[in-house]
């Protein structure tokens, strides 16, 4: 049995539950982290790209993870068949000329085995490649365990209520271990512009975890 996170980018999945990945791991359980916006645009040096891949598997062997990399663009890389951009910001409703929805929920089912657990973002905040990633979970029509999207919850605390209509919470608890782990895990993405410094980012995953000494999950009721 697996225990599948969804993450939309190179960094997702370990901000929003780096502790957490690293104590399921520890338990025994069988983690990979699936990260579908890894494709490289034409017009941006490969180097960058293969850095951002290096520094997540580095991220999730720290957390005892095993990542996988699929290849498609982010949202602000997208075109549409006439070479048009589709997005011009990440914010917002989906572009109605963009495909990747249906093309990403066959790719997991042909993925999955029948007892994968799978936890994907609520996408908190409605950046659109969550907004696609949660979609595309949702049309799977398997059970669903959803993870709150950090940092963007601490931006917009607001958008949390909306995501959750017809889902029950429940608190996980992470070991101090696990914060520690979190945080040695995402000073590997050096190249993310997260805070302003790594310092930063760790006082703000302390300050997350240390709310509840844990995070809240959520599953339909």
């Amino acid at each position: 049995m697996r225990t599948i996170y969804i993450s939309p980018h190179l960094d997702d999945a370990v901000l929003s539950a780096g502790g957490l990945i690293f104590d399921q791991a520890k338990s025994g359980l069988n983690i990979e982290v699936w990260t579908f916006m890894c494709a490289i645009p034409r017009e941006v040096s490969s180097e960058k790209y293969i850095s951002r891949m290096l520094e997540d598997r580095t991220s999730l062997k720290i957390l005892g993870a095993i990542p996988v990399h699929y290849c498609f663009l982010d949202a602000i890389d997208r075109k549409d068949f006439e070479g048009n951009k589709l997005y011009s910001t990440v914010f917002g409703p989906v572009n109605p000329n963009d495909k990747i929805t249906p093309a990403i929920t066959h790719l997991i089912k042909m993925e999955l085995k029948p007892d994968d657990i799978l936890i994907c973002p609520l996408a908190v905040g409605l950046h659109v490649d969550h907004v696609i990633i949660r979609n595309a979970c949702e049309e799977l029509d398997v059970p669903l365990i959803y993870l709150i999207d950090f940092p963007y919850i601490e931006y917009l605390p607001d958008a949390l209520e909306p995501a959750v209509v017809g889902l029950k919470k429940y608190h996980v608890a992470i070991s101090p271990k696990g914060l520690s782990m979190w945080i040695a895990a995402m000073k590997e993405y050096r190249s993310q512009d997260l805070y302003p410094t790594q310092e930063i980012t760790r006082e703000k995953i302390t300050e997350y975890w240390a709310k509840t000494n844990g995070i809240y999950l959520w599953e339909k009721i």
